[in-house]
C-alpha cells in the first residue's frame, strides 16, 4: 500500500553518497517508527480500510507507533524484545513475567506460512494490554499528515 525508504544515520550524514543516490538534501534521519506513523497516517487519510497492523519487533518496542495505532483504533500484533515492559496503574511487568503467567490453554500452535528453511510455527497467545498514558510523557497525535 505504502513504502518509505529507512536511511541510517551514516547515509544521512554523508551529502555526498546521498546526492550521487538522488537522495533529496532536505532529507533527514528518521527512525524506523517515524516513517512507520507515516505510512499508517497516509493509508488512512487515503481511505484504505485498515482494522489492524502487524510489525517486527524495530516498531513493535516503538512506544510511540504502539500509542499511534491504539488511538486510531487500529488492532495490533507486534514483536518485542522479551524484556519489554507492560505498565499499568497496578505496576509494572517484564513481557517474559506475563509469557510465563499465561494459562496453558491460552496457547495455540499455529503456522505463519512456509519459510526458506520450512514451515514458521510459532506458539500464539492474545492479550489486551491496557494503555496507560501517565507514564507517556509525549503522546503521538492522531492527526493525519
Amino acid at each position: 500500500m505504502d513504502w518509505e525508504l529507512y536511511l541510517p544515520k551514516s547515509w544521512v550524514s554523508d551529502r555526498e553518497r546521498c546526492r550521487a543516490a538522488k537522495v533529496p538534501d532536505e532529507r533527514g534521519f528518521a527512525t524506523k517508527g517515524e516513517p512507520a506513523r507515516d505510512m499508517v497516517r497516509r493509508c488512512l487519510a487515503a481511505g484504505l480500510p485498515a482494522a489492524w497492523v502487524t510489525a517486527d519487533e524495530a516498531y513493535g518496542q516503538d512506544w510511540n507507533f504502539r500509542r499511534l495505532l491504539e488511538q486510531l483504533d487500529i488492532g495490533y500484533v507486534v514483536a518485542v524484545p522479551k524484556s519489554q515492559q507492560s505498565k499499568s496503574l497496578a505496576g509494572i511487568w517484564r513481557i517474559d513475567q506475563l509469557i510465563e503467567e499465561a494459562p496453558s490453554d491460552a496457547w495455540q500452535r499455529l503456522s505463519c506460512g512456509d519459510g526458506a528453511k520450512g514451515p514458521r510455527v510459532y506458539d500464539w497467545a492474545a492479550a489486551k494490554l491496557p494503555a496507560n498514558i501517565i507514564f507517556d510523557s509525549d503522546p503521538p497525535t492522531i492527526t493525519a499528515g
